[in-house]
């Protein structure tokens, strides 16, 4: 359980930082109009399918939010015929202050809704798993060129935005692993909240769901 969880906790937190991220430097933008472009990024940079089916709607003020609906990204050509991770509804409201007096580098998010969200895992006999992303058509990654003293290691790209979060909850979660041929296990949450007074401090954590159909509930501190 400890590694479906770790999986699935990179998982969510990729796809939270992703969106906000996005968010964060276009959120000015009639969005819905940019779908096929965000879908063919998404495709020449991990080789799979991004479905928004709904609208991304920004919206502006003093606490900028964007919500999307029906967000579906393929799974490997391999594995079962569905997505690999589907969400119906995510929402992220930002604090402007941090934004603008950071222009863009440090992100605050008020609260994350992540709701009706299914991630399927697998691994196949040989060992693949679906959750390793690749560059459309599959070549290999060129070497990482070596850092010197006035120059980002990545070579002079500016490193991702810092993402903090005082408030997270998630509805309807739930994430599945098979391994090979055998049965999946499921780890869902029908509810988990995390809060926070500040952005570096404590979380409380809160949440009731089911592991391999075993009921639980969660109640504590984090950090």
């Amino acid at each position: 359980m400890r590694k479906l969880v770790r999986i699935a906790a990179v998982v969510v937190v990729l796809l939270v930082a992703g969106v906000v991220a996005l968010f964060a430097f276009v959120a000015s933008l009639a969005l819905d109009a940019y779908k096929p472009q965000i879908a063919a990024q998404v495709k020449a940079a991990t080789g799979r399918d991004l479905e928004i089916r709904g609208r991304i709607a920004p919206r502006l003020g003093q606490s900028p939010t964007v919500s999307v609906e029906g967000v579906s990204l393929s799974n490997a050509p391999w594995g079962e015929q569905r997505p690999m991770a589907s969400v119906e509804r995510f929402e992220a409201k930002l604090q402007l202050v941090p934004l603008v007096a950071s222009m863009g580098r440090r992100i605050v998010v008020d609260r994350i809704l992540l709701r009706g969200a299914d991630v399927w895992l697998e691994t196949d006999e040989r060992g693949r798993a679906n959750w390793k992303l690749e560059p459309a058509g599959g070549g290999p990654a060129a070497p990482p060129a070596s850092p010197s003293p006035d120059k980002p290691a990545d070579g002079g790209a500016s490193p991702p935005p810092q993402v903090a979060g005082l408030e997270v909850e998630l509805e309807r979660v739930r994430v599945s692993f098979k391994a090979g041929p055998a049965a999946p296990v499921v780890l869902a949450l029908d509810r988990l909240a995390m809060r926070g007074g500040t952005p570096d401090g404590p979380r409380r954590i809160a949440g009731a769901g089911s592991y391999t159909r075993q009921g639980f509930r969660l109640s504590g501190l984090l950090g």
